[in-house]
This record gives structure tokens, C-alpha cells and sequence, in this order.
């Protein structure tokens, strides 16, 4: 038992490695916004309005992965919109016993 534990501990650490070793620690312009699924344009609007902090390497614009997370996760939480309702049942001459 002792040693599977060991073996395992010794895969999950590796495999978490692998997995950090492949995470960008930072993000050009054009690859936050394909990350984050959103346009350039809203990027820029993020970044002037000072919600996103972008920095500067020479003429290069990056973004690092711990701020456009940070960003993403302080957008407004999307609330459901009302359903619709169905025609009701006066409008559709139901009458309802």
C-alpha cells in the first residue's frame, strides 16, 4: 500500500509539472484576446479603462496570465434572462376550468 502511494504521489506531481511547464506565464495582445475569447478591441478598452493591467517589454504589449484571469473573473456574472412566455391563454382563447 505504502508504495503505490509513493508511485502515485510521484505521477500526479509529475503530471502537475507537465501541465504547469505548458501554462504561458504571459500573453501577447493578439494571444490574451484568442485565450479569453474576446475581440481586440474590448482588450484595449479593458487595458485604457486601467480593468486590465498590460505591460510593456521593449514594443511589445503583454499580459500576464494571472492578470487577464483576475480580469476575466472580475466581468459581471451574466444573469438569466426572464423566459418569454407563451402566448397567453386569453390572447389564445384557451379557457382555463
Amino acid at each position: 500500500m505504502r508504495l503505490r502511494s509513493r508511485v502515485y504521489r510521484r505521477t500526479l506531481a509529475r503530471h502537475r509539472s507537465e501541465n504547469d511547464m505548458n501554462t504561458p506565464l504571459a500573453y501577447s495582445l493578439s494571444e490574451a484576446c484568442e485565450a479569453a475569447r474576446i475581440s481586440r478591441t474590448s482588450m484595449y478598452q479593458a487595458i485604457n479603462s486601467c480593468e486590465l493591467v498590460a505591460r510593456k517589454n521593449g514594443r511589445r504589449t503583454v499580459i500576464l496570465a494571472e492578470d487577464l484571469s483576475r480580469w476575466l473573473q472580475s466581468l459581471p456574472i451574466a444573469a438569466p434572462k426572464p423566459r418569454a412566455t407563451a402566448i397567453s391563454d386569453q390572447s389564445a382563447g384557451v379557457v382555463s376550468t
